[in-house]
Protein backbone atom coordinates (compact mmCIF):
# COMPACT_ATOMS: atom_id res chain seq x y z
CA UNK A 1 0.00 0.00 0.00
CA UNK A 2 1.17 3.46 -0.57
CA UNK A 3 0.90 6.74 1.43
CA UNK A 4 -2.49 7.89 -0.68
CA UNK A 5 -3.90 4.70 0.51
CA UNK A 6 -3.18 4.47 3.71
CA UNK A 7 -4.34 8.16 4.02
CA UNK A 8 -7.71 7.24 2.77
CA UNK A 9 -7.80 4.12 4.95
CA UNK A 10 -6.98 6.56 8.36
CA UNK A 11 -9.84 9.09 6.93
CA UNK A 12 -12.66 6.04 5.72
CA UNK A 13 -11.87 4.79 9.82
CA UNK A 14 -11.94 7.88 11.67
CA UNK A 15 -15.31 8.58 9.80
CA UNK A 16 -16.72 5.15 10.60
CA UNK A 17 -15.67 5.89 14.42
CA UNK A 18 -17.29 9.43 14.51
CA UNK A 19 -20.39 7.99 12.95
CA UNK A 20 -20.74 5.03 15.37
CA UNK A 21 -20.07 7.63 18.48
CA UNK A 22 -22.36 10.21 17.41
CA UNK A 23 -25.01 7.48 17.13
CA UNK A 24 -24.18 6.20 20.63
CA UNK A 25 -24.45 9.66 21.70
CA UNK A 26 -28.04 9.95 20.47
CA UNK A 27 -29.52 6.05 21.99
CA UNK A 28 -28.37 7.71 25.37
CA UNK A 29 -29.76 10.85 25.08
CA UNK A 30 -33.12 9.32 23.31
CA UNK A 31 -33.53 6.57 26.05
CA UNK A 32 -35.19 7.50 29.20
CA UNK A 33 -33.46 6.84 32.12
CA UNK A 34 -35.93 5.07 35.13
CA UNK A 35 -34.76 6.53 38.62
CA UNK A 36 -36.35 4.75 42.08
CA UNK A 37 -38.07 7.06 43.66
CA UNK A 38 -37.31 9.13 46.69
CA UNK A 39 -39.15 7.71 49.07
CA UNK A 40 -40.12 3.82 48.34
CA UNK A 41 -43.33 4.33 51.35
CA UNK A 42 -44.61 6.70 49.02
CA UNK A 43 -44.97 4.01 45.87
CA UNK A 44 -45.81 1.14 48.12
CA UNK A 45 -49.48 0.56 50.11
CA UNK A 46 -49.18 -0.15 53.21
CA UNK A 47 -51.00 -3.48 53.13
CA UNK A 48 -47.85 -4.77 50.70
CA UNK A 49 -45.23 -3.25 53.34
CA UNK A 50 -43.37 -5.78 55.42
CA UNK A 51 -42.37 -4.77 58.66
CA UNK A 52 -39.08 -6.93 60.22
CA UNK A 53 -40.88 -8.72 62.90
CA UNK A 54 -43.40 -10.02 60.41
CA UNK A 55 -40.52 -11.80 57.94
CA UNK A 56 -40.03 -15.32 58.29
CA UNK A 57 -37.09 -16.85 60.12
CA UNK A 58 -34.63 -18.26 57.94
CA UNK A 59 -33.41 -21.55 59.02
CA UNK A 60 -30.63 -23.06 58.07
CA UNK A 61 -30.74 -26.45 55.87
CA UNK A 62 -29.23 -29.39 57.80
CA UNK A 63 -25.91 -30.68 56.90
CA UNK A 64 -24.81 -34.57 57.36
CA UNK A 65 -24.12 -35.60 60.59
CA UNK A 66 -20.84 -35.75 61.97
CA UNK A 67 -21.16 -40.02 61.33
CA UNK A 68 -22.08 -39.79 57.75
CA UNK A 69 -18.91 -37.45 57.57
CA UNK A 70 -16.27 -39.82 58.80
CA UNK A 71 -17.80 -42.59 57.14
CA UNK A 72 -17.25 -40.93 54.01
CA UNK A 73 -13.73 -39.62 55.00
CA UNK A 74 -13.08 -43.48 55.49
CA UNK A 75 -13.95 -44.19 51.94
CA UNK A 76 -10.99 -45.16 49.56
CA UNK A 77 -11.01 -43.03 46.59
CA UNK A 78 -8.82 -45.29 44.53
CA UNK A 79 -10.95 -48.01 44.38
CA UNK A 80 -14.40 -47.83 42.29
CA UNK A 81 -17.21 -46.75 44.13
CA UNK A 82 -19.29 -49.75 42.97
CA UNK A 83 -18.54 -53.35 42.55
CA UNK A 84 -17.18 -53.89 38.86
CA UNK A 85 -19.77 -56.84 37.57
CA UNK A 86 -18.50 -60.22 37.35
CA UNK A 87 -17.84 -61.90 33.96
CA UNK A 88 -18.78 -65.46 33.19
CA UNK A 89 -16.30 -67.81 32.14
CA UNK A 90 -16.42 -68.95 28.40
CA UNK A 91 -17.85 -72.37 29.91
CA UNK A 92 -21.47 -70.33 30.84
CA UNK A 93 -21.30 -68.24 27.54
CA UNK A 94 -20.75 -71.71 25.91
CA UNK A 95 -23.62 -73.47 27.80
CA UNK A 96 -25.72 -70.74 26.03
CA UNK A 97 -24.99 -71.82 22.55
CA UNK A 98 -25.13 -68.64 21.65
CA UNK A 99 -22.20 -66.67 18.97
CA UNK A 100 -21.74 -62.93 18.70
CA UNK A 101 -22.00 -62.70 14.68
CA UNK A 102 -21.84 -58.84 14.59
CA UNK A 103 -22.41 -55.38 16.08
CA UNK A 104 -24.28 -52.36 14.82
CA UNK A 105 -23.01 -48.93 16.09
CA UNK A 106 -25.92 -45.95 15.00
CA UNK A 107 -25.36 -42.79 16.72
CA UNK A 108 -26.95 -43.59 20.26
CA UNK A 109 -29.01 -46.82 18.76
CA UNK A 110 -26.84 -50.45 18.98
CA UNK A 111 -27.84 -53.63 17.96
CA UNK A 112 -25.75 -56.77 18.33
CA UNK A 113 -26.26 -59.80 15.69
CA UNK A 114 -26.89 -62.77 17.98
CA UNK A 115 -26.70 -66.30 16.67
CA UNK A 116 -28.25 -69.24 18.06
CA UNK A 117 -27.19 -73.13 17.64
CA UNK A 118 -29.79 -73.58 15.14
CA UNK A 119 -28.42 -71.02 12.82
CA UNK A 120 -31.02 -68.19 13.14
CA UNK A 121 -29.43 -64.70 13.66
CA UNK A 122 -31.04 -62.28 15.38
CA UNK A 123 -31.17 -58.24 15.50
CA UNK A 124 -31.13 -57.36 19.35
CA UNK A 125 -31.16 -53.75 21.21
CA UNK A 126 -30.17 -52.74 24.71
CA UNK A 127 -33.22 -53.42 26.74
CA UNK A 128 -34.15 -56.10 24.50
CA UNK A 129 -35.41 -59.58 26.19
CA UNK A 130 -34.62 -62.41 23.89
CA UNK A 131 -35.04 -65.32 23.44
CA UNK A 132 -32.61 -67.70 21.27
CA UNK A 133 -31.42 -71.45 21.63
CA UNK A 134 -33.79 -71.80 24.63
CA UNK A 135 -32.03 -69.21 26.61
CA UNK A 136 -33.88 -66.21 27.68
CA UNK A 137 -31.37 -63.03 27.78
CA UNK A 138 -30.91 -59.17 28.44
CA UNK A 139 -28.96 -57.17 26.34
CA UNK A 140 -27.18 -54.95 28.51
CA UNK A 141 -24.69 -53.06 26.69
CA UNK A 142 -23.59 -53.60 22.96
CA UNK A 143 -19.87 -52.04 22.30
CA UNK A 144 -17.63 -52.31 19.22
CA UNK A 145 -17.00 -56.14 18.70
CA UNK A 146 -18.59 -57.22 22.45
CA UNK A 147 -22.25 -57.13 23.86
CA UNK A 148 -22.74 -57.36 27.65
CA UNK A 149 -26.01 -60.36 28.21
CA UNK A 150 -28.04 -60.74 31.42
CA UNK A 151 -28.77 -64.60 31.44
CA UNK A 152 -30.50 -65.64 34.60
CA UNK A 153 -29.32 -62.48 36.22
CA UNK A 154 -26.11 -63.28 35.67
CA UNK A 155 -23.96 -60.83 33.25
CA UNK A 156 -22.61 -62.84 30.08
CA UNK A 157 -20.08 -61.05 27.70
CA UNK A 158 -19.46 -62.00 24.09
CA UNK A 159 -16.72 -60.87 21.94
CA UNK A 160 -16.50 -61.00 18.05
CA UNK A 161 -14.50 -64.29 17.06
CA UNK A 162 -10.95 -62.77 16.52
CA UNK A 163 -10.26 -63.45 12.29
CA UNK A 164 -7.58 -65.06 11.35
CA UNK A 165 -4.55 -63.14 9.83
CA UNK A 166 -3.98 -63.61 6.20
CA UNK A 167 -1.49 -66.07 5.42
CA UNK A 168 -2.73 -68.15 8.63
CA UNK A 169 -4.37 -71.21 7.10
Amino acid sequence: MNRSQWDRLLIGSGAIVACLAIAISMVALLTPLALPPEDSAEVMPDATRVEPSQALPSSPRPGPSRAQLEQLAALDLRQPLQPAAKTVTAATSAQLNLQLVGTVMEGDQSAALLQGQDGVVQICVVGQSVEIAGATVVVTQVDWGSVRLLHAGTPVELSLPVAPEQGEP
